[in-house]
């Protein structure tokens, strides 16, 4: 049997141990807090343990938090600029979880079939995801599959490349007779003039995310200028008093390749509070989720909702925010390419709603997405929620180089702050029915701010550069310039192409741009990109979504954070458990056509070691050089003080556009 095979099986033997001898615990909340008593050195749990005889363990009451980090960030912005971090320490003892002695290690939490409390004492509903006799437990209902056309933008713009090619004047070439007759696909090769202009707007409307007949993936662009849009209103459920009793969000993504691209970058709760629903009202709510998992894209399902813990009050903070809290997988089910999938998943009352992290763990890192709670603020000066003034504080030293008036912004402020060409507009394009054109061919006011918002896209995106690539083949096109055509999709869209496929490697040129300007690249460990509201990520040992050297504490992590697009972005790290703890629970689903005896519910005790908001924020400047092909550059130093958890090992993101913006390393 291979080492692996029998380590795996380790873990299913622990998981089902620790499910047998936690399956009787059955915790209640309690009417109040206890009466105050000697605590031990380490960490005390917030009401009696679960687990008396576990040092450390509270679940599935929240875990202790660590101390928060120290963060020091200097000549930023600039070519020195660099954040220096050492988090606090963890929770548990150290213990290295890879080691085989030592394995799974202990922020591993023993498995609880209850709902989770909050540090108030509260049961918090909808936070069970999995049982023994439901495995699927936060299923509102059974998942509904239908067939799709499974076609993918990537099998398109490979389809169109070949069009245009296929038609282009056969002397523009030297390719032998048998080379034509292939990337014709043994068709006969002739050249089509309408034929080529009618592809090279196919792959303009596929980049811009214009309409395209057929395919499940129209209106989603490659160019991610649409953040604005992305906000989904709760819908309220009412009963037959007219009272609200709950409410559903409506969602629609597609899965292919490396990525997982949505309708929905923010969810507006504000229909299921106050004052649409009395004080004390907390409801809980829906999802209802529309997956087309295109070429490429199989995957199973698996939400990860991550909700925040309110605090007790002090007489020094009447009134304390929410801390990070617990986070779970709320579903593993297996989608096929071609397929529609519409999953209800149920969710936790709305006080505690922060985010749900969509990911495709057959292709982690990238394949993963976020819906935001469209109510966070940016706040510098404190916790949220804070006041605006006038005029804006300058940000902390910390928080050097963040944008003065991105204070008291929402989410959805800040993505209208950065593409909208008119404040506060609504819509990055034209809508259904609204001309993009006029009569004498000039863009209408919608279609300007398109091109504005596409305009804050650096041109270093792989994605910007293809569309860059496609309109001056449409302008060489118009003036039968067959060879200019030719030469923009060889040597600029091809190249751009193939950049884009693959998100696990810096693209070409700003590899090439890091080699020749910073040389120190080679001590770091993570290059991450921000480009295209998005991330390009690349391990400098040569690993594929894995960091093997961090097994325990301390250990040094080295970041270059580099910006390729024309505003500022920021960086974050999630941590899922290593700090506070993580929980799996083992279970076979095949007969639901769950991922057989590998699929795993998780849960964790949620922290933010790095950045914003429980830190100060870190800001990585936009794009320099006035050939806007210069990336701005910020090292992150990090002395991790915690044991890392076996599921996952940081998080990175960006908390001012979250969305696609995210970067994990296992």
């Amino acid at each position: 049997m291979k080492p692996f095979r029998r380590r795996w099986i380790a873990i299913a033997m622990l998981g089902l141990a620790l499910d047998l001898a936690a399956a009787a615990q059955k915790p209640q909340a309690p009417a109040a807090p206890p009466a105050a008593a000697p605590q031990p050195p380490a960490a005390p749990c917030p009401y009696p343990q679960t687990f008396p005889d576990m040092p450390g363990v509270c679940h599935p009451y929240p875990q202790p938090f660590p101390k928060k980090s120290n963060q020091t960030t200097t000549g930023c912005p600039g070519k020195d600029c660099k954040t220096v971090i050492v988090t606090g320490e963890g929770i548990f003892p150290r213990m290295n979880p890879f080691n085989y002695k030592t394995f799974p290690g202990n922020n591993f939490l023993p498995s609880v079939y209850t709902d989770v409390f909050d540090s108030l004492g509260r049961e918090i509903l909808n936070t069970l995801p999995s049982t023994p006799t439901a495995p699927y437990n936060l299923h509102d209902g059974d998942p509904q599959v239908s067939p799709i056309n499974p076609k993918s933008p990537e099998d398109d713009l490979t389809a169109i490349y070949y069009e245009v090619m296929c038609h282009l004047p056969r002397d523009l070439t030297e390719d032998s007779k048998e080379a034509i007759e292939q990337r014709c696909e043994g068709k006969q090769r002739k050249q089509d003039d309408k034929a080529v202009r009618a592809a090279l707007q196919r792959a303009l409307d596929i980049i811009e995310g214009n309409p395209v007949p057929d395919r499940a993936y129209s209106g989603f662009p490659l160019l991610h200028f649409d953040s604005l849009e992305k906000v989904r209103k709760a819908v309220p459920i009412k009963n037959e008093k007219g009272e609200i009793i709950g409410g559903n969000v409506d969602v629609h993504q597609i899965w292919y390749n490396q990525r997982i691209e949505s309708d929905t970058a923010y969810v507006d709760l504000s229909p299921l509070k106050p004052p649409n629903v009395p004080q004390g009202v907390n409801p809980t709510w829906t999802i209802t989720y529309t997956v087309d998992v295109l070429s490429r894209g199989r995957d199973d399902f698996s939400p990860f909702a991550m909700y925040m813990d309110p605090q007790k009050p002090t007489p020094s903070m009447p009134n304390p925010p929410a801390m990070p809290g617990i986070g779970m997988d709320q579903s593993f089910f297996d989608m096929e390419d071609g397929t529609r999938t519409v999953f209800k998943i149920k969710m936790a009352p709305v006080s505690y709603f922060s985010l749900v992290y969509t990911w495709g763990w057959r292709m982690h890192p990238p394949r993963a997405q976020v819906m935001e709670y469209a109510s966070k603020q940016i706040c510098y000066t404190g916790p949220p929620p804070c006041p605006p003034t006038t005029p804006q504080p300058q940000p902390p030293p910390q928080s050097a180089g963040c944008p003065a008036e991105y204070q008291s912004l929402t989410l959805p402020q800040l993505e209208q702050a950065v593409f909208c060409q008119n404040p506060n507009c609504t819509s990055a394009r034209c809508g259904a029915g609204e001309p993009r054109f006029t009569a004498d061919g000039q863009p209408t006011p919608c279609e300007q701010q398109k091109l504005y918002a596409i305009s804050k896209i650096g041109d270093l995106a792989p994605e910007k550069r293809m569309w860059n690539a496609v309109r001056d083949a449409q302008k060489a096109a118009d003036q039968s310039n067959w060879k200019e055509v030719r030469s923009l999709m060889i040597d600029e869209g091809l190249p751009a192409f193939l950049d884009w496929r693959n998100r696990n490697l810096l693209p070409k040129k700003v590899k090439d741009w890091v080699v020749k300007n910073v040389p120190d690249y080679k001590h770091s460990d993570v290059m991450l990109l921000y480009v295209n509201n998005s991330t390009y990520g690349e391990l400098t040992n040569g690993a594929w979504g894995r960091w093997d050297p961090w097994e325990h504490r301390p250990k040094k992590l080295r970041v270059l954070v580099l910006n390729g697009d024309h505003f500022v972005h920021s960086y974050t790290i999630a941590d899922f458990g290593g700090n506070r703890g993580w929980e799996n629970q083992f279970r076979s689903t095949v007969k639901v056509a769950g991922s057989g005896c590998w699929f795993t519910f998780g849960r964790n005790w949620t922290w933010l070691p790095v950045g914003g908001p429980v830190n100060s924020y870190i800001c990585v400047a936009e794009t320099g050089g006035s050939d806007g092909l210069t990336p701005s550059a910020h090292w992150i130093d990090v002395e991790l003080n915690y044991d890392p958890s076996r599921r996952l090992r940081f998080y990175q993101f960006d908390p001012f556009h979250h969305d696609v913006a995210i970067y994990s390393v296992h």
